[in-house]
């Protein structure tokens, strides 16, 4: 957890309690001071913008409340997300979102990045899943958005606002989730290609059959074993004790059928070695200059991936085929700017994150049409401007 943040702030608090966390923003209102929160600090972005006070959320560990019957859980910001999911899967419940996290993820820190893993192809991402919020805006108010039942459609949606805002809005206190059950069977197939058209052929084939998946992930690079010569396809499937056979058959009647050079189903060791390595990067490979996250219409996503290829064969590429998400390990300055190039001009969303991207522009390099509504909405809850000004998309 991240406990000093010297070249951040001039300062740094970890209030224990909301209350204690209430007199730190309203007193920050009545003498302007900028607030930057902070929690695990793996997604940290500051834009070379120094702060008055940064406000560790670590501390907020309390308020942890799981209700099993109406699967929902309220999860206080401060607790690492790791730690809430191993709570939580004692009651055979799951949040079923599987972010890249080395254990120092908070949930707030979570929520407010928007992050995601190859689950989303089930799953989606964390906009599906909270239903309320509860946040300390920019007015220094304690306030409650949506409810901590699943079935709720009264009035406006307002929590998803802080979802990926990045702590521009307010702090988050505590953040409710619907739940879903854990499964006891999974089985994971792993194939390998060496040609790209046909990874993404044989990945729809298995997407379009009658199968329970749960994730289809394409990869190279960073994102597999550091020995691999080829694209790996990884495929995960759920289901109960009558439908594993028959799915299990399904896929390997497609991947015998496909010009896979190997395939095989995995024993239970390699699948969580893969799926982490998929999740984490190989410890071998080495660091890169930038990440790109990419979300793109699902049937833009192999053209894309091609023009991205032929800039650098070596690039790193992990991709959501079925989702139109991808991300992109970026090994040098050149390769970046000649990937600027190629996204420019086009419909998607990206965000680029490393120790070499110190600007807003460069994080962001493209503004959506909703920027304008954006900042209309960082002026109607910040109107003192106080919450990691300047950090975030358009400069908010």
């Amino acid at each position: 957890m991240l406990k000093s943040t010297p070249l951040i702030a001039s300062k740094t608090v970890t209030p224990s309690s909301v209350n204690e966390l209430k007199t730190i923003v309203t007193e920050a209102i009545e003498n302007k001071k900028t607030l930057i929160p902070i929690g695990g600090g793996t997604q940290l972005f500051t834009a070379r913008e120094k702060f008055d006070i940064a406000i560790n959320i670590s501390g907020l560990t309390k308020g942890f409340r799981h209700t099993p019957e109406d699967m929902t859980a309220t999860l206080p910001a401060g607790k690492l997300f790791s730690d809430a999911q191993n709570k939580l899967k004692e009651n055979g419940q799951w949040i079923p979102l599987d972010p890249p996290d080395n254990g120092l993820s908070t949930v707030g820190g979570i929520v407010s990045a928007n992050r995601w893993g190859p689950r989303r192809h089930r799953y989606g991402t964390v906009r599906d899943w909270v239903i309320a919020t509860t946040i300390i805006n920019g007015k220094g108010e304690l306030v409650k958005s949506g409810a901590n039942v699943v079935k709720n459609v009264s009035g406006y949606d307002l929590n998803k606002v802080y979802i990926g805002a990045r702590g521009t809005l307010g702090i988050l206190v505590d953040i409710t989730f619907k739940l879903f059950p854990t499964h006891k069977n999974e089985m994971t197939f792993h194939a390998c290609f060496s040609n790209l058209d046909e990874i993404f052929k044989t990945a729809s084939e298995i997407n379009n059959s009658p199968l329970e998946i749960e994730a289809l992930l394409i990869l190279n690079g960073r994102w597999v074993s550091s020995k691999a010569k080829h694209w790996w396809l990884l495929i995960k499937i759920i289901g109960s004790n009558e439908s594993m056979e028959s799915q299990s058959r399904i896929v390997s009647s497609i991947l015998e059928n496909s010009i896979s050079k190997r395939w095989r189903q995995t024993n239970n060791e390699d699948s969580i070695s893969y799926w982490r390595t998929a999740n984490l990067g190989n410890k071998n490979s080495k660091e890169l200059f930038a990440e790109a996250v990419i979300t793109i219409p699902k049937s833009k996503t192999e053209n894309l991936v091609t023009q991205i290829f032929e800039i650098d064969p070596n690039i790193s590429m992990k991709i959501l085929p079925a989702c139109g998400a991808l991300t992109i390990g970026l090994n040098s300055e050149n390769i970046y700017n000649k990937f600027k190039e190629i996204i420019i001009n086009q419909n998607i969303n990206v965000e680029i994150s490393g120790k070499n991207i110190f600007s807003c522009n460069d994080k962001w390099p493209l503004n959506p049409v909703s920027l304008p509504l954006m900042k209309q909405l960082k002026k109607a809850l910040d109107p003192s401007y106080i919450f990691a000004p300047r950090t975030y998309l358009g400069r908010i």
